[in-house]
């Protein structure tokens, strides 16, 4: 496990990835009541997993064969599950870090299996990336037919479609002003 000493120590010898962060975490995207000024502020507010997260993110946006459509549509796939993520018994963070992550394979050109492997991720995620199994698989499901437009697909008595459509109205927004700051 990551400690909260040796993230910091790896996100500021990356000046580049410093100032992403906290140029995001200062954005309107985050709504974040006061400014961040420091990592270590950051980590302090947001909490080891949520700068995981953000890092990651980051880290995605900077790989140059990505198509932009590609990148919005992982940042939107992802707030929505983090909107939905409670409706499954989920933190939002890992709803959030598994949207994330479903399209990394597209992304980097590997199999999800392959890529499972090397990632330290949680079962579960794993199960939902690799086999759309389990609670969390299934909220990644349905997130996508909804993408799709195939809201009579959704089988998910979790959800209703006024939900899902408030997290995708939201998510969108938020997308955008994330991709700005990016």
């Amino acid at each position: 496990m990551l400690s909260f000493a040796k993230l910091k120590a790896l996100i500021i010898q990356d000046v580049t990835l410093s100032y992403k962060l906290l140029r995001l975490l200062n954005s309107a995207a985050m709504g974040l009541r006061r400014k961040v000024e420091s990592i270590q502020q950051a980590l302090v507010i947001l909490g080891l997993g949520a700068i995981r997260t953000w890092t990651t993110l980051i880290a995605m946006n900077a790989i140059e064969s990505v198509p932009p459509e590609l990148m919005m549509n992982a940042l939107i796939r992802a707030k929505m599950c983090e909107k939905l993520a409670s409706e499954y018994g989920f933190q939002e963070q890992t709803g959030f870090l598994t949207g994330m992550l479903s399209n990394l394979d597209v992304m980097m050109g590997i199999s999800m299996e392959n890529l499972m492997t090397s990632l330290p991720l949680s079962g579960e995620i794993k199960l939902a990336l690799t086999h759309g199994g389990g609670p969390l698989g299934s909220l990644l499901k349905a997130v996508a037919l909804y993408e799709q437009g195939e809201w009579d697909k959704i089988q998910d008595s979790h959800l209703t479609l006024s939900q899902m459509s408030d997290a995708y109205v939201e998510a969108t927004d938020w997308a955008i002003q994330a991709k700005s700051v990016l």
